[in-house]
C-alpha cells in the first residue's frame, strides 16, 4: 500500500518538469480536442495530470499539422504512447521509493543518508525482491515505446506521400496551363511562345537544373530514370 507521500510523488512525477499557470492551464485544456477525437478517449488516469496531457496534445498537433483525420488520428496516437512512457517511468520511479521505504523500516536508516555506492546497492538489493514488478513494468514500457515509434513512422510515410502526390498534381497542372490558353486565344498570336519542354526531355548539362526542374523530373520519370539524373548531378566534374 503506497504511504501518502508516495502518492503525492507520483503525482509530482506525471505533472512532469514542466511549470503552466492556471490561465495557461485553462486555455489549452480544450485546444486539444478537434472534430471530436479526443472527447471519447480515456488516457489520463486518476492523479495524472489531465492540462499536462491536453499540453502535449496540442504541441504535436501543432508541430504535425495534420491535414486530414488519419494523420490527426496517428497525432493522438504518439501522445497517447508517449504517455504511457511517462507512466511507466513514474512506476519505475514510485517501484524504487517503495524499496527504499522497505529499506529504511529494516534497517532504521534513511536512504537518503547512505553515501552513493550503499544508496545504489540498497536499491539493486529491491531489484531481489520486486524483481517481477520492475519486469512487468519493462514490458509495460517496451511495448509502449513500440507503438510510439511506430505511430512516428506511419505518420510520417503518410504526409510525405500526401505531399509528393500534391506536388505531382500542381506541376501537372503547372504544366497544362499554357496549352489551355493556347486553345482559347482567338487573335494570331505576333511573338508565339516556344514550345513546351517534353516531359521526359533531359537538358544538355544536368548540372545546370533548377529546384523547379528536379520537381518535374522527379514527378514524370521513373525511379530508375530519376536515379540516374541524380547520379549525373552530383558526379565529379570531369578534366
Amino acid at each position: 500500500m503506497a504511504t501518502q507521500r508516495q502518492l503525492e510523488a507520483n503525482r509530482r512525477n506525471a505533472a512532469g518538469p514542466h511549470k503552466m499557470s492556471e490561465e495557461g492551464k485553462e486555455a489549452v485544456r480544450t485546444n486539444a480536442i478537434r472534430h471530436g477525437l479526443a472527447a471519447k478517449r480515456h488516457i489520463v488516469l486518476r492523479g495524472e495530470d489531465q492540462s499536462f496531457y491536453d499540453e502535449l496534445l496540442n504541441a504535436l498537433l501543432t508541430d504535425y499539422a495534420p491535414a486530414n483525420t488519419q494523420e490527426e488520428m496517428l497525432v493522438h496516437q504518439i501522445a497517447e504512447h508517449h504517455w504511457r512512457l511517462l507512466r511507466a517511468r513514474n512506476m519505475e520511479t514510485a517501484g524504487f521509493e517503495v524499496n527504499l521505504d522497505e529499506f529504511a523500516k529494516q534497517f532504521g536508516e534513511d536512504p537518503n543518508s547512505l553515501p552513493p555506492l550503499d544508496h545504489g546497492a540498497a536499491l539493486a538489493v529491491g531489484l531481489n525482491r520486486f524483481g517481477s514488478l520492475t519486469a512487468k513494468v519493462h514490458r509495460y514500457e517496451t511495448a509502449a515505446e513500440r507503438s510510439y515509434y511506430r505511430a512516428i513512422r506511419e505518420l510520417a510515410k503518410l504526409q510525405k506521400d500526401r505531399k509528393r502526390e500534391e506536388s505531382t498534381n500542381e506541376i501537372r497542372s503547372d504544366l497544362q496551363k499554357p496549352q489551355n490558353q493556347q486553345n482559347r486565344q482567338t487573335e494570331p498570336v505576333v511573338t508565339p511562345a516556344p514550345p513546351a519542354e517534353p516531359i521526359r526531355s533531359v537538358r544538355k548539362d544536368p548540372k545546370k537544373y533548377t529546384q523547379r526542374d528536379l520537381e518535374l523530373a522527379n514527378a514524370t520519370m521513373t525511379d530508375k530514370e530519376f536515379d540516374a539524373l541524380l547520379d549525373e548531378i552530383t558526379a565529379p566534374p570531369t578534366r
